[in-house]
């Protein structure tokens, strides 16, 4: 037997479902540096949705950060959210609360044998956020 002593209450369970496409006002919540499969350096972002019928729910986006797609990637993320200096940023915490309208789809595995996943497509200011 194992003992584990820790706190769930927060933690929310995996939803079976990806969000439908569209657009969905969203703030970082949360940022984690780690490295891919091949050893290159990946920042995962996880958002909230924070306001319609999907409240609540949570978008995991990433990007490479040795490469100019997701350098590119991230600083749109930066100045469509409204960080006050988007081209320098010294740490990912930085964007933690800021908000900002996500475009959101919907992929699905070519073999058929992975769930549909979400990916964040694009990034516009939160004052742009329709109801999705």
């Amino acid at each position: 037997m194992a003992i584990l002593d820790v706190n769930l209450e927060a933690v929310l369970p995996e939803t079976e479902q990806p969000l439908p496409t569209g657009d969905y006002p969203c703030r970082v919540a949360d940022s984690l540096l780690i490295r891919s499969k091949s050893g290159r350096p990946l920042l995962k972002l996880v958002y909230d949705v924070t306001h319609g019928p999907f409240q609540g729910r949570q978008v995991v986006d990433a990007m490479l950060l040795d490469h100019e797609a997701g350098l590119t990637r991230l600083k749109t993320l930066a100045l469509r959210a409204g960080h006050p200096a988007p081209g320098r940023l010294h740490d990912s915490e930085e964007l933690h609360g800021l908000r900002f309208t996500a475009r959101v789809a919907l992929e699905h595995s070519e073999t058929g044998q992975s769930p549909p996943r979400n990916l964040v497509r694009a990034y516009r200011p939160a004052q742009d956020a329709p109801a999705a």
